[in-house]
This record gives structure tokens, C-alpha cells and sequence, in this order.
């Protein structure tokens, strides 16, 4: 009886160790939000906000030889463009992108 306790508690505990590993080497999901891309008049400065639960910190490239740090940042676009903005996020020296299309145009 006793023995069969101590088995038990030994297999939970080993159970819960491996889960919490598990957790620490996958990287963070990502994903973000901005607000729109049309204009009358240029600069056009956008928001964008990143959705990464878990996430350290977050990277951004603005699509135009610009970069960001922060979970929620601006840019201003200065020319009418379809950039691709990429934002990465990173956890415990893993890290995951998101990729996405953002159409400056003239409105």
C-alpha cells in the first residue's frame, strides 16, 4: 500500500515536471492588429498592437528599413507602399514571426 502511494506520487510528480518543460521550449505564438492604411495625406502614422501571450518582448520591422521594440508601437509610412511588417516575438531565447502584409494607398 505504501509503496503503490510513493509510485503514485513519484509518476504525478514526474508528470508535472516534463509538462513544464515542455512549456519553456516552445516559442511564443504571435499575432497583431494595426489601424488602417488609406490616406489623403502622407506621413500615415499607423498603430500596431502585437497579441503574444508569454511573450518577453517583441521586435518589429516596419517594412520600409525601419524597426520597433514594444508590444504596442507607431510608425509613420512617408510614400505609398505595400510594406511587409513583420513582428517577432521572443521567450527564453526562442522566438516566432508573424508576417503581414500593410497597404499604405492613397484614399
Amino acid at each position: 500500500m505504501k509503496s503503490s502511494l510513493l509510485l503514485t506520487l513519484f509518476a504525478l510528480l514526474l508528470l508535472q515536471a516534463c509538462k513544464k518543460d515542455d512549456e519553456a521550449d516552445s516559442p511564443p505564438s504571435i499575432s497583431f492588429s494595426s489601424t488602417g492604411g488609406y490616406t489623403l495625406n502622407l506621413p500615415l502614422t499607423v498603430v500596431f498592437t502585437a497579441n503574444s501571450p508569454g511573450a518577453e518582448s517583441i521586435s518589429w520591422d516596419f517594412g520600409d528599413g525601419t524597426f520597433g521594440q514594444g508590444f504596442s508601437v507607431q510608425h509613420s509610412y512617408t510614400a505609398y507602399g505595400n510594406y511587409k511588417v513583420k513582428a517577432t516575438a521572443s521567450k527564453a531565447g526562442l522566438s516566432s514571426t508573424y508576417i503581414r502584409d500593410l497597404p499604405v494607398t492613397f484614399h
